[in-house]
């Protein structure tokens, strides 16, 4: 038996692989005829659950086009690998389980404890290799369980029990790191060991600095990764004693900033429920006019309307308010209408390479236009070469941001790149 590809619905027979038998109720494994001819050759057999906890996360920051890649990457290891066992042992089959996640099946063998650490370093050095960047924010969490045939089991269910414990295992490697990354936050947020590095905002025109977003540098190295940072605070439930962490180091750097620049400060959405927010610290309220609070459009808003409400009261502080990476499509300019905000912030997936790309220059500038309308302010980030800066100040996006100009620095950046000019 050969089966190199790995498997999804699109190349399945649907009625037989997907849908059990007798009640016509989906199945959760499509593995049934081809499992029962490796029971019937094999009575022992090791499942291995391999779980990618931060695929959506990859998805979320760099772009569905960066998750796909991810997902590759993954792919072509785990499949390198199953040929590999196949030749070793006669015998592997490696599928698609839940989300992005995989199950490998293989005869078993006394030495298959080591496939645990096998498999996540192979996944982890294999990324590492391919995009340093990817990796960083990756987890791999692998469980094992022994199968053995029982002619009392249909062989399907019992292949349904292996998968649901050897992911029930891989789940439980997960939950134990992430308490530990959790108690290392606690002692970060205990001592405050955090820096914030603040990055250039530049108006289009004239090549001068309009302001700096505060973007946070942790320095315990478990946590150095923001994303690995935000990642562990919200799934840990620390997002809101990070974040107000973070408003506060954010804003003690404010009399140092230049009275006609502005701070933009990120928030989640969450923190529009915080009281320490809506009722601000006096440093906060005497500079409300130029620190611009940011929240990003990815972020789920479970109550909009609550939202709103809690957005106008800061507004009636003197704040302004940006619209952090928003996308495309009429979810976007849905979510810029309903807000209404001073500023958007278009995201790096939109400006990466946009002078080459006439169909992202064309949606960027109807988005734009749009924005005009509203009369709101339209910031590119992720600027890195002259290109990318060029096409959209030409566009007639008002403002800035990216490593062509400047990398995000403490204290704040006074001189910009002399290649930008």
């Amino acid at each position: 038996m050969h089966m190199e590809a790995i498997q999804t619905p699109t190349t399945l027979d649907m009625p037989r692989r997907l849908f059990h038998p007798v009640t016509g109720v989906v199945s959760l494994t499509s593995l049934f005829k081809d499992v029962a001819e490796m029971l019937s050759a094999n009575p022992d057999i090791t499942i291995a659950y391999i779980h990618l906890p931060n695929s959506e996360l990859v998805e979320d920051r760099f772009g569905w086009e960066a998750h796909e890649a991810f997902i590759r990457m993954c792919t072509n290891y785990l499949q390198g690998v199953s040929s590999q066992l196949r030749k070793d042992r006669k015998d592997c089959l490696l599928v698609h389980a839940f989300a992005d996640d995989y199950v490998l099946l293989i005869p078993k063998q006394k030495d298959d404890e080591t496939l645990e650490a096998m498999l996540s370093d192979g996944v982890m050095r294999h990324l590492s290799a391919m995009d340093h960047d990817l990796a960083a924010v990756s987890k791999i969490y692998v469980g094992l369980e022994s199968l053995r045939a029982f002619s009392r089991v249909h062989n399907e269910r019992l292949v349904y029990r292996g998968i649901l414990e050897a992911a029930s295992r891989a789940m439980d490697v997960g939950q134990r790191e992430l308490m530990a990354q959790a108690r290392v936050l606690d002692l970060v947020l205990k001592e405050r060991n955090f820096q914030m590095h603040y990055q250039p905002i530049v108006t289009a025109d004239t090549a001068t600095i309009f302001g700096y977003e505060a973007l946070v540098r942790c320095q315990a190295d478990e946590l150095r990764s923001p994303l690995v940072l935000f990642d562990i605070a919200e799934r840990s439930g620390r997002t809101r004693p990070l974040n107000r962490a973070l408003r506060d180091i954010s804003v003690q750097a404010l009399p140092d900033l230049p009275t006609a620049e502005h701070m933009f400060i990120n928030l989640h959405v969450d923190d529009f429920t915080d009281p320490k927010l809506l009722d601000p610290p006096e440093l906060m309220l005497s500079n409300s006019a130029r620190i611009v609070l940011e929240v990003t459009e990815r972020a789920a808003i479970q109550d909009f309307h609550t939202f709103k409400e809690h957005l106008d009261i800061m507004r009636s502080h003197g704040f302004l308010i940006a619209i952090d990476d928003l996308g495309s499509g009429y979810s976007a300019l849905n979510t810029l209408a309903e807000i209404e905000p001073d500023f958007i912030k278009f995201d790096m997936s939109l400006i990466r390479g946009i002078d080459t790309n006439p169909v992202r220059q064309n949606l960027v500038r109807n988005m734009r236009a749009f924005a005009d309308d509203l009369g709101v302010k339209v910031v590119a980030e992720g600027v890195e070469t002259r290109g990318e800066y060029e096409t959209v100040r030409d566009i007639g996006c008002h403002l800035i941001q990216g490593y062509y100009f400047a990398r995000p620095a403490l204290p704040f950046v006074r001189e910009l790149e002399a290649s930008a000019f």
